[in-house]
Protein backbone atom coordinates (compact mmCIF):
# COMPACT_ATOMS: atom_id res chain seq x y z
CA UNK A 1 0.00 0.00 0.00
CA UNK A 2 1.11 3.67 -0.81
CA UNK A 3 0.27 6.82 1.35
CA UNK A 4 0.58 10.10 -0.14
CA UNK A 5 0.10 13.70 1.59
CA UNK A 6 0.75 17.07 1.03
CA UNK A 7 4.80 17.82 2.43
CA UNK A 8 4.94 20.41 -0.37
CA UNK A 9 7.07 23.51 0.59
CA UNK A 10 5.16 25.75 -1.82
CA UNK A 11 2.73 24.11 -4.34
CA UNK A 12 3.17 26.13 -7.93
CA UNK A 13 -0.93 25.21 -8.85
CA UNK A 14 -2.85 25.00 -5.62
CA UNK A 15 -2.66 25.81 -1.83
CA UNK A 16 -0.02 23.83 0.28
CA UNK A 17 -2.22 21.67 3.33
CA UNK A 18 -1.78 23.05 6.39
CA UNK A 19 -2.03 19.43 8.16
CA UNK A 20 1.47 19.56 10.88
CA UNK A 21 3.22 16.12 11.26
CA UNK A 22 0.92 15.05 14.22
CA UNK A 23 -2.34 15.43 11.91
CA UNK A 24 -0.33 13.15 9.31
CA UNK A 25 0.70 10.73 11.27
CA UNK A 26 -2.92 10.33 12.39
CA UNK A 27 -4.19 10.24 9.07
CA UNK A 28 -1.79 7.61 8.34
CA UNK A 29 -2.37 5.60 11.35
CA UNK A 30 -6.46 5.18 10.87
CA UNK A 31 -5.82 4.77 6.99
CA UNK A 32 -3.63 1.99 7.39
CA UNK A 33 -5.51 1.06 10.24
CA UNK A 34 -8.53 0.53 8.12
CA UNK A 35 -7.03 -1.65 5.80
CA UNK A 36 -4.97 -4.17 7.55
CA UNK A 37 -5.98 -7.48 8.96
CA UNK A 38 -4.37 -8.02 12.17
CA UNK A 39 -2.67 -10.82 11.54
CA UNK A 40 -0.74 -9.82 9.02
CA UNK A 41 2.36 -8.33 9.98
CA UNK A 42 2.89 -4.49 8.35
CA UNK A 43 6.21 -3.28 7.16
CA UNK A 44 6.59 0.49 6.61
CA UNK A 45 9.29 2.10 3.70
CA UNK A 46 9.01 5.55 4.66
CA UNK A 47 11.00 8.38 2.60
CA UNK A 48 12.75 11.49 4.15
CA UNK A 49 9.64 13.36 5.99
CA UNK A 50 7.68 10.14 5.98
CA UNK A 51 9.59 9.34 8.17
CA UNK A 52 8.45 11.31 11.04
CA UNK A 53 5.04 10.49 9.83
CA UNK A 54 5.10 7.34 10.42
CA UNK A 55 6.95 7.58 14.09
CA UNK A 56 3.71 9.78 15.14
CA UNK A 57 1.41 7.12 13.67
CA UNK A 58 3.23 4.24 15.31
CA UNK A 59 3.24 6.70 18.98
CA UNK A 60 -0.73 7.46 18.18
CA UNK A 61 -1.39 3.83 17.94
CA UNK A 62 0.72 2.75 20.93
CA UNK A 63 -1.42 5.07 22.87
CA UNK A 64 -4.51 3.98 21.45
CA UNK A 65 -7.65 2.86 23.07
CA UNK A 66 -9.36 2.21 19.97
CA UNK A 67 -8.98 -1.77 19.08
CA UNK A 68 -8.39 -0.49 15.44
CA UNK A 69 -5.34 1.05 16.03
CA UNK A 70 -4.23 -1.20 18.94
CA UNK A 71 -4.48 -3.47 16.21
CA UNK A 72 -1.97 -1.70 13.60
CA UNK A 73 0.62 -1.07 16.31
CA UNK A 74 0.52 -5.18 17.22
CA UNK A 75 0.78 -5.96 13.87
CA UNK A 76 4.02 -3.69 12.80
CA UNK A 77 6.76 -5.74 12.26
CA UNK A 78 9.99 -3.20 11.09
CA UNK A 79 10.36 0.40 9.76
CA UNK A 80 12.72 1.19 6.82
CA UNK A 81 13.73 4.86 7.23
CA UNK A 82 15.27 6.27 3.99
CA UNK A 83 16.82 10.01 4.56
CA UNK A 84 14.55 10.53 7.15
CA UNK A 85 16.31 13.60 9.03
CA UNK A 86 16.08 12.66 12.60
CA UNK A 87 17.70 15.31 14.17
CA UNK A 88 16.90 18.19 11.37
CA UNK A 89 18.14 19.08 8.15
CA UNK A 90 19.73 22.52 7.20
CA UNK A 91 18.03 22.13 4.08
CA UNK A 92 15.15 23.51 6.77
CA UNK A 93 16.69 26.73 7.28
CA UNK A 94 16.48 27.34 3.00
CA UNK A 95 12.94 26.13 3.07
CA UNK A 96 11.73 28.15 5.51
CA UNK A 97 13.41 31.32 3.16
CA UNK A 98 12.16 30.53 -0.13
CA UNK A 99 8.37 29.74 1.81
CA UNK A 100 8.45 33.24 3.76
CA UNK A 101 9.38 34.83 0.20
CA UNK A 102 6.97 33.36 -1.76
CA UNK A 103 4.34 33.75 0.79
CA UNK A 104 3.82 37.05 0.01
CA UNK A 105 2.19 35.37 -3.57
CA UNK A 106 0.53 32.29 -2.40
CA UNK A 107 0.00 30.75 1.54
CA UNK A 108 2.56 28.02 2.54
CA UNK A 109 2.86 25.50 5.06
CA UNK A 110 5.39 26.60 6.99
CA UNK A 111 4.51 24.68 10.18
CA UNK A 112 5.88 21.10 8.46
CA UNK A 113 9.34 23.25 7.36
CA UNK A 114 9.51 24.14 10.76
CA UNK A 115 9.64 20.83 12.63
CA UNK A 116 12.94 20.06 10.21
CA UNK A 117 14.41 22.99 11.72
CA UNK A 118 17.75 20.89 13.38
CA UNK A 119 16.74 22.39 16.56
CA UNK A 120 12.94 21.87 16.22
CA UNK A 121 11.38 20.86 19.80
CA UNK A 122 8.16 19.49 18.04
CA UNK A 123 11.13 17.07 16.43
CA UNK A 124 12.92 16.73 19.38
CA UNK A 125 9.92 15.21 21.35
CA UNK A 126 9.29 12.86 18.60
CA UNK A 127 12.48 11.39 18.48
CA UNK A 128 12.76 11.21 21.85
CA UNK A 129 9.39 9.24 22.25
CA UNK A 130 9.82 6.97 19.43
CA UNK A 131 12.65 6.30 20.68
CA UNK A 132 12.03 5.30 24.09
CA UNK A 133 9.51 3.40 23.04
CA UNK A 134 11.69 1.54 20.71
CA UNK A 135 13.55 0.44 24.31
CA UNK A 136 10.30 -0.97 25.71
CA UNK A 137 11.30 -4.93 26.01
CA UNK A 138 7.57 -5.42 25.59
CA UNK A 139 7.79 -3.87 21.85
CA UNK A 140 9.37 -5.71 19.05
CA UNK A 141 10.02 -3.31 16.33
CA UNK A 142 13.21 -3.86 13.71
CA UNK A 143 14.41 -1.18 11.75
CA UNK A 144 17.09 -0.48 9.61
CA UNK A 145 18.10 3.07 7.92
CA UNK A 146 19.44 3.98 4.76
CA UNK A 147 21.31 7.92 4.37
CA UNK A 148 21.94 9.35 0.87
CA UNK A 149 25.72 9.16 -0.42
CA UNK A 150 25.54 12.20 -2.93
CA UNK A 151 25.05 15.63 -2.42
CA UNK A 152 22.19 17.60 -4.56
CA UNK A 153 23.67 20.15 -6.96
CA UNK A 154 24.01 23.19 -5.29
CA UNK A 155 22.34 22.06 -2.15
CA UNK A 156 24.55 19.33 -0.92
CA UNK A 157 23.44 16.23 1.41
CA UNK A 158 19.47 17.32 2.22
CA UNK A 159 19.51 14.77 5.15
CA UNK A 160 22.89 14.15 5.92
CA UNK A 161 24.20 10.57 7.79
CA UNK A 162 24.24 11.77 11.57
CA UNK A 163 20.76 12.98 11.05
CA UNK A 164 19.78 10.14 8.98
CA UNK A 165 20.63 7.03 10.93
CA UNK A 166 19.89 5.93 14.32
CA UNK A 167 22.86 4.50 16.07
CA UNK A 168 21.10 1.53 17.85
CA UNK A 169 19.97 0.18 14.67
CA UNK A 170 21.95 -0.91 11.46
CA UNK A 171 22.38 1.60 9.02
CA UNK A 172 23.69 1.12 4.63
CA UNK A 173 24.39 4.14 2.51
CA UNK A 174 22.81 4.47 -0.93
CA UNK A 175 24.66 5.95 -3.91
CA UNK A 176 21.91 8.74 -4.54
CA UNK A 177 20.88 11.95 -3.83
CA UNK A 178 17.86 12.99 -1.32
CA UNK A 179 15.95 12.88 -4.59
CA UNK A 180 16.76 9.47 -6.23
CA UNK A 181 18.06 7.72 -3.25
CA UNK A 182 14.50 6.01 -3.77
CA UNK A 183 14.45 5.55 -7.41
CA UNK A 184 15.89 2.85 -8.77
CA UNK A 185 17.03 2.48 -12.09
CA UNK A 186 16.91 -1.51 -12.30
CA UNK A 187 16.32 -4.44 -10.28
CA UNK A 188 20.77 -4.74 -10.43
CA UNK A 189 20.86 -1.13 -9.09
CA UNK A 190 22.89 -1.59 -6.07
CA UNK A 191 20.19 0.53 -3.69
CA UNK A 192 17.77 -1.76 -5.08
CA UNK A 193 19.45 -4.53 -4.31
CA UNK A 194 20.23 -3.18 -0.78
CA UNK A 195 16.81 -2.49 -0.02
CA UNK A 196 15.24 -5.45 -1.40
CA UNK A 197 17.51 -7.70 0.63
CA UNK A 198 16.41 -5.94 3.75
CA UNK A 199 12.98 -6.80 2.88
CA UNK A 200 13.99 -10.18 2.33
CA UNK A 201 15.72 -10.62 5.33
CA UNK A 202 12.76 -9.20 7.67
CA UNK A 203 10.15 -11.42 5.67
CA UNK A 204 12.03 -14.56 6.10
CA UNK A 205 12.09 -14.03 9.92
CA UNK A 206 8.37 -13.28 10.09
CA UNK A 207 7.63 -16.73 8.02
CA UNK A 208 9.84 -18.62 10.15
CA UNK A 209 8.33 -17.27 13.21
CA UNK A 210 4.91 -18.14 11.88
CA UNK A 211 5.55 -21.35 11.19
CA UNK A 212 6.98 -22.11 14.81
CA UNK A 213 4.00 -20.68 16.06
CA UNK A 214 2.21 -22.90 13.86
CA UNK A 215 3.90 -25.94 14.74
CA UNK A 216 3.70 -24.73 18.16
CA UNK A 217 -0.12 -24.73 18.12
CA UNK A 218 -0.32 -28.25 16.14
CA UNK A 219 1.85 -29.87 19.01
CA UNK A 220 -0.50 -28.15 21.39
CA UNK A 221 -3.32 -29.58 19.86
CA UNK A 222 -1.96 -32.23 19.75
CA UNK A 223 -1.55 -32.81 23.24
CA UNK A 224 -4.70 -31.90 23.96
CA UNK A 225 -6.31 -34.34 21.48
CA UNK A 226 -4.39 -37.14 23.38
CA UNK A 227 -5.46 -36.18 26.80
CA UNK A 228 -8.57 -38.15 28.48
CA UNK A 229 -10.90 -37.45 31.01
CA UNK A 230 -12.10 -40.44 32.90
CA UNK A 231 -15.76 -40.29 34.47
CA UNK A 232 -15.14 -44.05 35.73
CA UNK A 233 -13.18 -46.28 38.52
CA UNK A 234 -9.78 -46.77 39.87
CA UNK A 235 -8.51 -50.14 41.27
CA UNK A 236 -7.18 -49.91 44.13
CA UNK A 237 -5.35 -52.42 46.76
CA UNK A 238 -8.91 -52.91 48.16
CA UNK A 239 -10.83 -53.43 44.93
CA UNK A 240 -12.84 -50.26 42.73
CA UNK A 241 -13.03 -47.15 44.99
CA UNK A 242 -14.53 -45.48 41.54
CA UNK A 243 -17.33 -46.96 39.19
CA UNK A 244 -16.58 -46.99 35.63
CA UNK A 245 -14.13 -48.53 33.01
CA UNK A 246 -11.58 -50.67 35.46
CA UNK A 247 -8.91 -51.46 32.05
CA UNK A 248 -8.91 -47.60 30.95
CA UNK A 249 -8.74 -46.29 34.89
CA UNK A 250 -5.91 -49.10 35.52
CA UNK A 251 -3.61 -47.48 32.96
CA UNK A 252 -3.61 -44.52 34.53
CA UNK A 253 -1.77 -42.42 37.55
CA UNK A 254 -3.47 -40.35 39.65
CA UNK A 255 -2.60 -37.70 42.53
CA UNK A 256 -5.18 -36.05 44.54
CA UNK A 257 -2.90 -34.21 46.35
CA UNK A 258 -3.80 -36.70 49.91
CA UNK A 259 -2.13 -39.73 51.42
CA UNK A 260 -1.49 -42.73 49.69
Amino acid sequence: MTFGYDADVVKLWGMAGSNKLRDHGKSLAYAVADQISTKSPVIFIAHSLGGLVVEQALLLSWRANESSLQGLFAATAAVMFMGTPHSGSALAFWGRTIAKYLNVFRRTNKDILGVLEPRSEVLAAVEQDFQQMLLNPEIKIDVFCFYEELAMTGVGKVVPEESAILEQYPNLPIHANHSDMTKFASEADPGFVSVCGRLKTWIDELQKKKEGTTEAQKKEEAKEGNSRVYSGAVNSAGGPIFMGDQNAAGDQNFNFGGNK
